[in-house]
This record gives structure tokens, sequence and C-alpha cells, in this order.
């Protein structure tokens, strides 16, 4: 028994398809037939498979997948004769000729591509009609006509293919870093003390550093990662800091 992948459509890809398929429809009925609003296309989460043997099914298949339309077969034969507002069966067959090349048209521009027409039996089955596989079903419905149209998953993928995601493109390092705030924090060693001292301070204390006046201060990433040694000067009212070179850092006065 053959394994059917679940191929579920979406209903933002359904809306696209089902607006292509009724547009084209209309373009379909403009160029065809005496009546423009004949048929109406319906989109149909669910259609059961009709188990009618009186229906007859066309299936234009392409390159690219296959779309198939269903109907009682007295209304197929009769739709050249509607779309011409001829008599059905004229001694002329005149809606007969008119039938077969308006529906081969309008498969045809369904199916987006020329491709084969063929009536096709037995019916599809039940599960080609399973919203689940990634067929689309619509009805198809006029006076007189009651219609099923079937696009089958690979059709419907190059008809209303899966929008690809839109991903903002890749910053570069420096631009990325300049719009990032971020907040540095500056040290100053200023020697050991024992514990009981420290525990021990009180409002007003003075602390004699080791540091001298010209110790170098050092700039620290909020993460503790050490960045640069600096000087502190004053600019103004201002605190500055000198960042010094790796080389001069190292040798501290």
């Amino acid at each position: 028994m053959p394994v059917q992948r679940l191929h579920w459509l979406g209903n933002e890809r359904r809306r696209r398809l089902t607006a292509r398929l009724a547009t084209q429809l209309g373009e379909w009925l403009t160029a065809w037939s005496v009546d423009a609003t004949w048929l109406t296309l319906a989109d149909r989460t669910s259609v059961h498979a009709p188990a009618d043997d009186g229906w007859r099914w066309l299936r234009v298949a392409t390159g690219q997948g296959a779309l198939l339309l269903g109907a009682p077969r007295a209304q197929l034969a009769e739709v050249g004769a509607r779309l011409a507002g001829a008599q059905p069966h004229d001694e002329f067959a005149l809606g007969d000729r008119v039938g077969k090349r308006a529906l081969d048209a309008l498969l045809g521009r369904w199916a987006g591509a020329a491709g084969t027409l063929a009536e096709i039996h037995p019916a599809p089955p039940a599960s080609a009609f399973a919203p689940r596989f990634g067929a689309a079903v619509y009805t198809l419905r006029g006076t007189g006509f009651d219609g099923v149209v079937l696009v089958e998953h690979d059709l419907c993928d190059v008809l209303a293919p899966p929008l690809a995601a839109v991903r903002a493109p890749l910053a570069t390092r420096d631009v990325a870093l300049v719009e990032a705030p971020v907040q540095l924090q500056v040290t100053l060693d200023l020697g050991e003390a024992d514990l009981r001292d420290v525990s021990q301070l009180q409002v007003g204390d003075v602390l004699l550093a080791d540091a001298g006046v010209d110790a170098l201060f050092h700039l620290v990433h909020p993460d503790a990662r050490p960045l640069a040694d600096a000087r502190l000067y004053r600019r103004g009212a201002q605190l500055a800091l000198q960042v010094l070179p790796s080389h001069q850092a190292k040798s501290k006065p």
C-alpha cells in the first residue's frame, strides 16, 4: 500500500491560490461565455469524493503537477452549449466543439502551463480530497452545473509557493557595535588591608593607598574583562581618562 506524505497547504497559501484561480476563471468566462457570471468558484476545506458513477473526470497534467475537474457526465457535455448559448446536442455539434476547446483552455489556464488533457478512470480516491495531503478542493457551480476542482499538492506548490522567510540582512561588526550601549567601569588598585580593619570602617575614616599619584587606572568591561589601562586627567570641570598603549601600560612608572 503506497504511503502518502502529509502536506498541509495552510490558510495563507490557500487564499493566494483561490484568488489566482478565481481571477483566471473570470478571464476565461469573459473570453468564452455569453454570460460572464455563469460559474463561480468556491474554496472548500473538505469535499467528499463524489461516489456517483455518472461523473466524468478530466485531468490536465504538466511537468509541474496536475489538476482535475469532475462533474456529472451530462452536465459536462452541455458546457459548450451553455457557453455559446446554443441548444445541447444541436445538429452541427457546435456545443460539443466549443465545450471541448473551452474546457481545454480553462484547465490549461489554471494549470499554468500547456499540458495533456485526458479523461481518467476510475475517479480519484477519497484520500485525494483530504486536506492533510496538501490538495486544494473547490466547488465550481452555476446554473445547470455542479462540479468539483481538485488541484494536486505538487501543482499547489507551483501556483502558490511557500513564502520565503524574510530575514534582516546581517550587519557588519562595526555597524552593529555602533548602536550597542555598554557601561564601563574604572578601577584603581589601592593595595591590601586586613579583613578586620575593613570590617571596622566608618564614615570619615581615611585610607592611605599604596598607589601613587601617577598610578594607572584600569578600564573594565561589565563582565569583569580588563580592557585597557589609563591615566586620570582633568579636562575642564570633568574627569577624563587617557587610554595607554599596552606596552606603555606594562612599563608603569
